[in-house]
């Protein structure tokens, strides 16, 4: 139990399977003192002596209100899914050889391929590490992956000319196999 003036509090965040939840938005109420969750799940910060309630909120997922003054320190905390219903949605390939552009006014990131040649990129990777709206990370051996703020990997779906090329098993893509040679556009929507 926490019972003191100004006191931390931390713990772990994690999805209904287990998997620990990165950039979880947490604030205590009535304060708003907060912080995020590391990519470990991982939350620590101070709290008030008049804060009763710690808020956790995290997109795609139903937000968590929890009573401060029962709140164990090193408690794990589970975010239910918050499926959000649509539309249904068709995708389909028209030609390997032309890039049909979203028709969507969510559009984050256009890239005209032929002024990006002109940099010298090579791969999708090297392509997307200018852009200041995501994160481009490159493992020691190479690999590139990219994040978007308040995303995990599980909530990114990558098309190449209009097909899935991840998969609910294998969340990542390794960003350096795919060639920017031949693309006419890149779409971040």
């Amino acid at each position: 139990m926490i019972l003191s003036q100004e006191m931390s509090i931390f713990g772990n965040i994690e999805n209904q399977k287990g998997l620990f939840l990165s950039s979880v938005n947490i604030i205590s109420i009535p304060s708003k003192n907060g912080t995020q969750t590391n990519e470990k799940g991982y939350f620590s910060f101070e709290i008030d002596s008049q804060d009763t309630l710690i808020i956790c909120s995290h997109v795609g997922y139903y937000p968590d209100t929890l009573e401060i003054k029962s709140f164990e320190n090193g408690t794990t905390i589970v975010l239910e899914n918050n499926i959000l219903s649509m539309d249904s949605l068709q995708v389909s390939a028209i030609s390997r050889d032309e890039f049909q552009r979203f028709n969507t006014k969510n559009n984050i990131i256009e890239m005209d391929m032929k002024d990006l040649s002109l940099r010298g990129y090579t791969d999708i990777g090297d392509a997307l590490f200018n852009e200041e709206t995501i994160l481009l990370n490159e493992t020691a051996y190479g690999q590139k992956s990219v994040s978007v703020r308040a995303s995990s990997k599980e909530e990114i779906v990558y098309l190449l000319d209009g097909v899935p090329i991840n998969t609910s098993g294998d969340p990542s893509v390794d960003l350096s196999l795919y060639s920017s040679l031949g693309l006419s556009a890149i779409e971040l929507v």
